[in-house]
């Protein structure tokens, strides 16, 4: 049997990364809920979260880890795959609430990001150490995601009335499209790696193609 892929270093910086802005947003959430105004005492919480949470990782590493291959580019994935779903969220209800007033406030939007971010993170790392996915598979799933994204906000605008708000059918379409983007590309990655040059001629080719649709505007 073929030994076991050993983890780079290069994956376990993203976590690093992802982690460290994972604290930021942890900090803002929970100013959020404190109700903090004033900027001095705000950043304290963020600053302080920021700090923590790549002391956490490594820690974890440390002590009862190793982290495994895939399981690092994984849980950062995740992490930031659900953050993006909860402002993705809190943005389409904004969209169509505001006009009455019933748009959530900051504090809602803040814990239903930091609620999915959180839940992405947990998700992530344990389809890394079910798969131990290579940390390519990852890049492939995120970029489903945007071109699922891309193309469901075009198409809801496509679809959208000629005197309504465009931007309700393309946020609500772009919601739907990211989701079934990531969720496509993860089954895909299951069976299949692109390589890095596959998915730079994928996105070359996404983007000539929307360019080219654009002509009719």
């Amino acid at each position: 049997a073929a030994p076991p892929a050993q983890r780079t270093q290069a994956e376990l910086g993203a976590l690093y990364v992802t982690s460290a802005l994972y604290g930021v947003g942890m900090g803002i959430w929970l100013d959020s809920l404190a109700t903090i105004k004033d900027p001095g005492l705000a950043i304290i919480m963020p600053l302080g979260f920021g700090a923590a949470a790549p002391i956490g990782v490594w820690a974890w590493d440390r002590y009862a880890g190793p982290i495994h291959h895939g399981v690092a580019a994984s849980t950062a994935t995740g992490m930031i795959l659900g953050g993006v779903e909860g402002i993705a969220i809190a943005g389409t209800q904004w969209q169509y609430t505001r006009d009455d007033n019933k748009d959530w406030e900051f504090k809602v939007q803040t814990s239903v990001t930091w609620a999915l971010a959180t839940a992405g993170g947990v998700g992530g790392w344990a389809f890394g150490e079910w798969l131990r996915p290579d940390p390519r598979s990852m890049l492939f799933i995120r970029s489903g995601a945007g071109w699922g994204a891309l193309a469901g906000s075009m198409f809801g605008i496509s679809v959208q009335g000629r005197h309504d708000d465009w931007k309700d059918g393309s946020s609500i379409a772009g919601l739907i499209g990211y989701n079934v983007g990531i969720a496509g590309a993860g089954a895909i990655s299951i069976l299949h790696t692109p390589s890095l040059q596959s998915q730079k001629y994928m996105w070359l080719g996404y983007l000539a193609g929307a360019a080219a649709g654009c002509l009719v505007f």
